[in-house]
């Protein structure tokens, strides 16, 4: 066999290629369709450019790789009046310099600024800032012991996640999948065939012709949407081809089930009557199926009608954005619950019963307080200080 894309032997060594991306959630791969060397050079290129498309929405729903790696960081954003990062657990992380030696006009040290968004990333600048100060760790940790500090704790501004969807070299990418799915099923000498030399092409070198007339946007739901909800989850990924008796070959590539694409594979001559498919769902990577049986059918009239509005997939994407909402909503209560439980509980777990009208005020501040998106202030007692300083563990 050899490379759909070039003249290399595909062998045992062959590296095997993702049908689906491993950043969409693909766990499928093949040695059937790719050398190892334009698996390397779509990879860095086409493959990164369509996976960088979803990396929003698989940190706003926590979708790992096909592979397990956690979401992507998103970083820089802006938030309100703040640039922040969004870490890969989907929490927000300011950019801030950790600490800020302060001098006097003649170099001499009058005071250290430290911001850190947890007792444990303080931990991790002590040594640095000891080093930087020239004192033994011990003497700084005895000096923001007896420091004040102020917890701060507030929702970050609004960010305005742009989404972009498509542009020539994603849709090399979509191509190149619904090339390789039928490489896989059918073998690479059909896919070399010159029925699909336009397609090829277009996955190599790109190409504004083959965009305007073999692709297009489709808005649409699946006929087979409530189904493939059902089994597959709200957010599926599928890869569809078709093709007629004459051989016309058509690929359907939807992306979480946000946006999809037509792709004309082959205006005819290509293998009569294809139908293959490979659904994944991103939110459990170990589900996923490539038994045409089992995914169902889509006519040709269907596939060959493409609807090139965006107003459908509009809403999908809205859906996404209110399942975000509902699931973080109350992960954020729960996060200010155990901030002021452990505040208020003892070693058994237990808030002591003289305790508990305080507690509950405390609650209800912090709650209605993010509710509204005012900041929450409270000095540190010089206990929790010892402790922040890493001097309660050390027994001082």
């Amino acid at each position: 066999m050899l490379c759909i894309f070039d003249e290399n032997e595909l062998t045992a060594d062959t590296k095997p290629e993702h049908i689906l991306l491993n950043a969409l959630g693909g766990r499928k791969t093949t040695k059937k369709a790719i050398c190892s060397k334009c698996n390397n050079d779509f990879g860095g290129t086409i493959d990164g450019d369509f996976a960088r498309q979803a990396e929003v929405i698989r940190n706003l729903l926590q979708l790992k790789s096909g592979t397990g790696n956690g979401p992507p960081m998103l970083r820089n954003v802006q938030a309100g009046a703040e640039r922040i990062n969004i870490a890969s657990d989907g929490s927000p992380v300011r950019q801030n310099r950790p600490f800020e030696i302060k001098r006097d006009d003649a170099g001499n040290i009058v005071g250290v600024n430290i911001e850190a968004s947890s007792p444990e990333e303080l931990q991790r600048h002590i040594p640095n800032l000891a080093a930087m100060l020239k004192l033994p760790e011990d003497e700084v940790r005895k000096r923001i012991a007896a420091s004040k500090a102020t917890i701060v704790s507030q929702r970050p501004g609004v960010v305005p996640h742009e989404l972009k969807f498509g542009g020539p070299e994603a849709l090399r990418s979509v191509t190149k999948a619904c090339l390789v799915l039928i490489a896989a099923t059918l073998g690479s000498e059909v896919v070399r065939e010159s029925a699909f030399a336009e397609a090829r092409d277009f996955v190599v070198n790109g190409g504004e012709t083959f965009v305007h007339d073999r692709i297009g946007f489709d808005s649409r739901s699946l006929p087979l949407d409530a189904d493939l909800r059902d089994r597959f989850g709200a957010f599926f990924n599928l890869i569809f081809i078709r093709s007629n008796a004459e051989g016309r070959v058509i690929g359907h590539f939807t992306l979480l089930n946000a946006a999809a694409w037509q792709v004309i594979l082959a205006e005819t001559g290509g293998p009569p009557n294809v139908h293959l498919a490979l659904v994944s769902n991103p939110e459990e990577t170990s589900l996923w199926s490539d038994d045409v049986g089992q995914i169902g059918d889509i006519a040709m009239g269907w596939l060959e009608t493409p609807d090139r509005s965006n107003a459908a997939s509009q809403a999908r994407i809205e859906s996404i954005l209110e399942h975000h909402v509902d699931r973080e909503r109350p992960k954020a209560i729960d996060h200010i619950l155990d901030q002021v439980m452990g505040r208020y509980a003892g070693a058994d777990g237990k808030i002591p019963p003289e305790r508990v009208d305080e507690f509950r005020r405390e609650l209800a501040d912090r709650v209605a307080r993010h509710a509204l998106s005012i900041p929450y202030e409270r000095e540190l007692t010089p206990e929790e200080m010892a402790s922040l300083a890493g001097l309660a563990e050390k027994g001082s």
